[in-house]
């Protein structure tokens, strides 16, 4: 069984990931107000925690990505590939 997930109940606004060098720390912050939406410090690499940031902070548009897919139908246009690429790019 898989955790069932709406797209409206996630925390609205581009999330982006702000690093602290005086902390040590990468967060994840909503875009306009800085709000964090997670910190990530040790266990990891700067390599691996940057990765691990940026995928963290895609999540909202690509949730509203596969929703759009849904909502088409499950019809994949190159307008759509076109995003998806732009989005693992980052």
């Amino acid at each position: 069984m898989g955790i069932k997930s709406n797209p409206s109940q996630y925390t609205k606004g581009e999330w982006k990931v702000k690093k602290d060098t005086q902390k040590y720390l990468t967060e994840i912050i909503i875009a306009g107000s800085g709000a964090r939406i997670a910190e990530m410090n040790n266990g990891w690499d700067n390599t691996t925690i940057q990765a691990n940031a940026n995928l963290i902070a895609a999540a909202p548009r690509m949730a509203e990505w596969l929703d759009r897919l849904i909502k088409q139908g499950g019809w994949v246009y190159q307008k759509d590939l076109d995003e998806a690429k732009e989005m693992l790019s980052k």
